[in-house]
């Protein structure tokens, strides 16, 4: 990688300034005093020259960086390159007008409940061991997990008598569905800033004509439909290397009965 004049003369500029640095405030003094041999090494200045990442220059690979020829590796990124990612695409309407950190009051609501919306839409349940012993005085609430985090989903068709829940959404009473998706917090008595019903329905279109998961399902609610009284699996294949033919994804509604 090689630095430019201006790029060297300004990172040797913020070393200067970092070291002569005076604490501006009583707390850093008093947190300097207490960790006298504290280091600040300021915000990552040196990127990745294959991916872009960001990186303090102590996160450099030692072995294979060498500084007198400017050459700067990392590999906590893309594996120096061994690693390529397709770059993200543009979200389509209407998410992309909802993340718009300057947009109008109704982006401004969509980003403060943002967790919200997506817990809506969400096709399987987090998988933990919660640890419900440590919350015992008067301490900040702590969310304490043991063993692996994993993911649950449970069968496509809802239980007699009980509400759908997770990827039964997208299968059952899709009529209703935006109730049925508002339903879920109803009865949270903490939930005081209920989601927009219209910001749900567009992202729910939108889901349907963008996502290939949703896609699946939708099908697999079509063949539930019109087969209600057969079994249904709904199997999604990962592509294999040594076999691309035989593991690719299906182009088209493929559902094993």
């Amino acid at each position: 990688m090689d630095f430019t004049p201006e790029l060297t003369k300004l990172n040797r500029q913020r070393r200067c300034f970092l070291r002569s640095k005076i604490p501006s405030s009583p707390t850093e003094g008093r947190r300097h005093a207490l960790y006298p041999d504290r280091s600040y090494y300021g915000p990552p200045t040196y990127e990745c020259p294959y991916c872009g990442a960001m990186f303090w220059y102590q996160e450099r690979v030692k072995s294979t960086s060498a500084i007198t020829k400017r050459k700067i590796v990392y590999n906590l990124c893309c594996k120096g390159g061994q690693i390529q990612l397709p770059k993200l695409r543009p979200p389509p309407e209407p998410l992309a007008t909802l993340l718009n950190f300057n947009g109008d009051a109704r982006s401004k609501r969509f980003l403060r409940q943002i967790r919200l919306y997506n817990s809506m839409f969400v096709f399987t349940s987090m998988g933990a061991t919660v640890d419900k012993s440590i919350n015992t005085g008067n301490a900040p609430y702590v969310f304490k997990i043991n063993g692996v985090v994993h993911h649950r989903i449970g069968t496509l068709v809802r239980s007699r008598g009980s509400p759908p829940k997770f990827a039964q959404l997208y299968i059952y009473d899709s009529e209703n569905e935006i109730q049925n998706r508002l339903n879920i917090f109803e009865n949270d008595g903490d939930n005081v800033d209920k989601a927009d019903s219209e910001i749900l329905a567009a992202l729910s279109l939108m889901f349907d004509a963008e996502n290939a998961l949703v896609q699946n399902f939708r099908y697999a609610k079509e063949r539930l439909s019109e087969h209600g009284d057969q079994q249904i699996t709904l199997r999604r294949l990962g592509c294999n290397a040594k076999d691309d033919v035989q593991y690719n994804l299906p182009t088209s509604g493929e559902i094993v009965e």
